[in-house]
């Protein structure tokens, strides 16, 4: 009957039915916008930005479907309105579920980069995952069709396109519509290229990678005097000649936690090859580190430059460099995709040789084996000292595991976990994971025994952050202060056969005092800019700063007879007091016990990169 109806009657039922559709597409938006705003804490003001650009996407929609109805047959201009919905539908959804999954699994919305280099490993993702690609294809099939079958009875009922694409003169029209597609794309283009992160508006973040709006690097006026004063550092840093040129191998394990290593007490033997080099009298361990921040970028950084999160600089004197300046040749090794990673691979700087997972043709990315391998293609030590830096994903939830470290079971990835606690399975799958990175450990090393590199070698073992297991209903890392996100060992292992003198025990030590600890054992100097310490000196130090936004942390170590960790967060003002010492758990929140004086003295021990709650 709706056909029969005079044309103003027609144009007016299509302006209705254009409102609702467009009404329908801001729905998911603003479901989105809710979680993203309430769960993560994001600032309101990034609504209308979102919205902005939601609109400019709908206005490139709604212009192609009227030019087509202008322009194609009918058939044919409705199978484009209805493959152009369903694949919009599919988009929007599964960006904004991808966004989701970003924030909950590593803090970060992800990015484009992230996204292709992941497009290609999808079986292998899927297998990490315990998920079957044949079942995950059909459900994917299944929603595809499903989706595109409603699109198509949707517009078959309510497609208001035919009646507004024929409402002015043909040319007029079309005139009307490449002006409107040309606009919105031309906007759009603009927005992403030129958009500022700071309000974390989800797409600007996604297109817009190397600008890190979310992790703890992230900085706002970046202080330009120390950025010159480390350039005039990096001129008057002299070389050496008598320092002791010995091989330095850095192996980095993503999300390791000491507390779940046999080497630091583990009730679980997972670590069998460093416990026995333990036993050998050729180790030592600190157990007290505390990594800058609880994600992979910022903490790398702080490790290889000595520097904490708010000590940010645009070019640091790197560990890299000040072994280059000593004649060392560089050569990183790292599993997992650092070239893609919100920029990582710059953070590292010029090297020598740099492999990671992103160029592994024919392996997973996030496999430790195509560490090994890589490896074994080296040549034979020539003589010059050498850097060996290596990455390994073994015990990262989203890191390939061999059957053969299938030890405890039941075992599943926590990156499903439905529920916010702890689980025999999720522990029993973490801890097969750094029961496979000793064993990737004590391959490298005998690899590199093989060829010459170990001789008379200084090997660091360490980890960029650790990784919640459910404690506090946090799973994974990059999301806050607690000391399951921020320990992480430090192991020094020495085959010089010499023997050194044991790491006074200390109450915490910092990822910062990686580095200098490394030049010290080389009898090196130490850039003057740097932070750390070396931890064979005798040094006391007041505070350990830690931070990820929007949580800050500061460890408070002037009273011997409590560990204060205080813990603000600066988007809801929240304030939590442990005290370490009796509760390394963080079960008790003293903040409330705690006088107003003292909580605003330990708030001013942070540092915030924009101004904070009240």
């Amino acid at each position: 009957m709706s056909q029969s109806l005079t044309p103003e009657l027609n144009v007016a039922r299509s302006l209705r039915l254009l409102l609702c559709e467009a009404l329908f597409w801001y729905a998911p938006a603003l479901a989105f916008l809710a979680v993203y705003v309430i769960v993560y804490a994001v600032p309101p003001a990034v609504v209308w930005p979102h919205l902005h650009v939601v609109t400019l996407v709908l206005a490139l929609f709604f212009g192609a479907r009227l030019l087509a109805s202008r322009v194609l047959p009918p058939r044919i201009a409705f199978a484009f309105s209805t493959l152009f919905s369903a694949l919009l539908v599919q988009s929007v959804v599964g960006y904004y579920l991808l966004v989701l999954v970003g924030l909950e699994s590593w803090g970060r919305v992800i990015t484009q980069e992230l996204l292709l280099s992941y497009l290609w490993q999808v079986p292998d993702l899927l297998q990490v995952l315990d998920v079957s690609p044949v079942l995950a294809g059909l459900a994917a099939m299944l929603a595809c069709g499903g989706v595109l079958v409603v699109c198509a009875l949707s517009l078959r009922r309510r497609d208001w396109a035919p009646h507004l694409a024929c409402l002015a003169n043909r040319w007029l029209s079309l005139l009307l519509l490449l002006s409107l597609l040309l606009w919105a794309g031309v906007t759009l283009a603009n927005y992403l290229r030129f958009a500022s992160t700071d309000l974390r508006e989800p797409v600007s973040l996604t297109f817009s990678s190397n600008r890190l709006a979310l992790g703890a690097s992230a900085r706002v006026g970046r202080d330009l005097a120390a950025d010159q004063r480390e350039l005039e550092a990096r001129k008057r840093y002299l070389a050496n000649d008598a320092a002791e040129r010995r091989n330095v191998i850095l192996i980095v394990v993503d999300a390791l936690r000491p507390d779940h290593m046999g080497l630091y007490g583990y009730a679980r033997d997972t670590t069998p090859y460093l416990s026995e080099l333990q036993r050998q009298n050729r180790l030592r361990r600190i157990s007290g580190m505390r990594s800058t921040c609880s994600e992979s970028a910022c903490g790398l950084r702080s490790l290889f430059s000595a520097r904490y999160g708010h000590q940010v600089l645009a070019q640091p004197i790197s560990l890299h460099q000040v072994l280059k300046l000593h004649g060392y040749e560089i050569n990183l090794i790292l599993g997992g995709d650092h070239t893609n990673f919100y920029g990582l691979r710059d953070e590292y700087g010029v090297v020598d040789n740099f492999f990671d997972g992103s160029m592994a043709r024919g392996y997973y990315m996030n496999d430790d084996q195509y560490v090994i391998d890589r490896t074994r293609t080296l040549p034979k030590w020539n003589g010059q000292p050498v850097m060996f830096q290596y990455h390994l994903m073994s015990a990262h939830q989203l890191g390939k595991r061999g059957a053969a470290y299938s030890h405890y079971l039941p075992a599943e990835n926590y990156a499903r976990a439905e529920a916010k606690q702890t689980s025999e399975r999720y522990t029993n799958f973490y801890d097969n994971g750094v029961l496979q990175s000793d064993a990737v450990i004590k391959q490298l090393l005998t690899d590199l025994d093989a060829k010459g590199y170990l001789e008379n070698a200084v090997v660091v073992v360490t980890a960029d952050h650790g990784e919640g297991l459910g404690e506090h209903g946090l799973f994974a890392h990059g999301k806050g202060m607690r000391e399951a996100m921020i320990r992480v060992p430090f192991v020094i292992v020495d085959f010089s056969g010499r023997g050194r003198d044991a790491f006074a025990e200390r109450a915490s030590a910092s990822q910062t005092d990686v580095s200098p600890t490394i030049l010290r054992e080389l009898k090196m100097p130490i850039p003057d800019t740097w932070r750390g310490h070396p931890l064979q000196d005798k040094f006391s130090r007041d505070f350990v700063w830690s931070e990820q936004h929007p949580e800050y942390a500061v460890l408070d170590q002037r009273d011997q007879a409590h560990l204060w960790k205080y813990i603000f967060n600066a988007n809801t003002g929240e304030e939590y007091l442990f005290d370490l010492r009796v509760d390394p758990g963080e079960n008790a929140n003293l903040i409330g016990r705690t006088p107003l004086d003292r909580r605003k003295a330990l708030r001013a021990l942070l540092h915030f990169p924009t101004p904070t709650a009240p």
